[in-house]
């Protein structure tokens, strides 16, 4: 067993953003789309506001006012969202988002369309690194687990980003009201400033868990939903199997990478890549598989989809180091995967060192438990080096409502 768990304190502000700090800010916030998305906006004003304000979100935003190229895509997008019964209600979320941080509602729309602006723009940001075990055991966990229980797999995740995102990033725990065709949900979302929940990683009310790698496709569909949107509203859910539904019925803007479990139902993860316009693949990852195919790992390329893509150093490397480790049959070894640093060029957990340019900025690991207790599982939030610090944050996973 790992280092006792310290106690779940959330630190309401940090100092600095040189490195990452030792604490996290939170909200938790319960009503309609719209009074969720002023209280982020009220809550992390500042935090939007200075994304806004950095060489990315400026070098978009001109992109955006003063090209064509840029005008047309983001004005087709936004149709996009706005014609789709299924994504315009977050557009609310948007709204009350930035009248919250004081801030227009153009740009906080641009926050939502990054990853596709981005590559339009000829730009990318590389992220995260993701450990799909569904065999893995609690050996090697940083507590005991609960009695009546038993870790019947692991889903873990680095998420990777720019330093400046040091102590701007935040929890959202969050209770939304049924709004047109969004029914009424609860989760809990790692966020980054001005941005739907959750382009990083998060779990619903019903146990189901998402964690999410970015890809970069040659070719943006301007027709079609940026992930953000359908991200969002994955975290709306009610079982891990409607989140693969909506991944692989959505014409998307741009792909991206899914990885889903569900609490209290053992044996089986899934990680869904999907490309531009509506391709995609879902690889189901068993326990019963014999142990050479019984895990998966996912960083920022397809592995799957024969889709073009920008080349990726880091990833073509943290993948080669993953592959060669011992495989992650237990909690334990999960986390010797995503910290280790072996590869100084590019290490799985990242400091930011040239000449890889991003950082770990967080990582998060849930153990899904058997069906024999309460709970379905737990998880647990680290800000620095996963093999050695303590978890700063823990949560017990609900296990899914009957008939989901």
């Amino acid at each position: 067993m790992r280092t006792g768990l310290a106690a779940a304190a959330v630190a309401l502000a940090v100092a600095g953003v040189a490195a990452n700090p030792d604490a996290i800010r939170s909200l938790k916030v319960r009503g309609t789309l719209l009074e969720v998305g002023r209280a982020v906006g009220e809550a992390f004003g500042s935090s939007i506001r200075a994304k806004l304000d950095g060489a990315g979100y400026q070098s978009l935003w001109s992109f955006v006012t003063t090209t064509e190229k840029g005008k047309d895509a983001f004005a087709r997008m936004w149709r996009a969202v706005n014609s789709s019964g299924r994504f315009a209600p977050f557009l609310d979320e948007v709204r009350g988002m930035a009248d919250g941080a004081n801030v227009t509602f153009e740009r906080a729309l641009m926050m939502q369309m990054g990853d596709e602006l981005e590559l339009l723009s000829g730009q990318h940001v590389d992220h995260c690194t993701d450990v799909v075990a569904p065999a893995a055991t609690g050996e090697g966990s940083f507590a005991p687990v609960p009695a009546g229980a038993a870790v019947s797999g692991v889903l873990a995740h680095n998420e990777d980003g720019g330093r400046v995102n040091f102590g701007l990033t935040y929890l959202l725990d969050a209770d939304v009201s049924a709004d047109g065709q969004v029914p009424a949900h609860g989760f809990t979302a790692y966020c980054y400033p001005g941005q739907l929940p959750t382009g990083a990683f998060g779990f619903t009310r019903h146990g189901t868990v998402l964690t999410t790698n970015g890809l970069f496709p040659l070719r943006v569909d301007v027709d079609a939903v940026p992930r953000h949107f359908v991200s969002r509203l994955a975290m709306a859910q009610p079982s891990a199997r409607h989140v693969i539904d909506l991944l692989t019925s959505t014409r998307l803007a741009c792909g991206f990478s899914a990885n889903v479990a569900q609490a209290g139902a053992p044996g089986t993860m899934w990680n869904v890549e999907t490309a531009t316009g509506g391709e995609f693949s879902v690889l189901e990852v068993s326990a019963a598989e014999p142990v050479e195919r019984n895990w998966a790992f996912h960083m920022n390329e397809y592995l799957r989809l024969d889709t073009p893509q920008s080349p990726d150093a880091s990833s073509s490397h943290r993948l080669a180091r993953a592959d060669a480790m011992p495989a992650p049959a237990s909690v334990g070894r999960v986390l010797d995967i995503l910290g280790d640093r072996a590869d100084r060029s590019y290490p799985i957990y990242r400091d930011g060192a040239p000449p890889d340019e991003y950082a770990t900025l967080a990582t998060v690991t849930f153990e899904i438990f058997n069906g024999t207790s309460e709970a379905g599982g737990r998880a647990w939030l680290q800000l620095n080096d996963p093999k050695s610090c303590q978890p700063l944050v823990e949560w017990t996973l609900p296990r899914p409502r009957p008939g989901r």
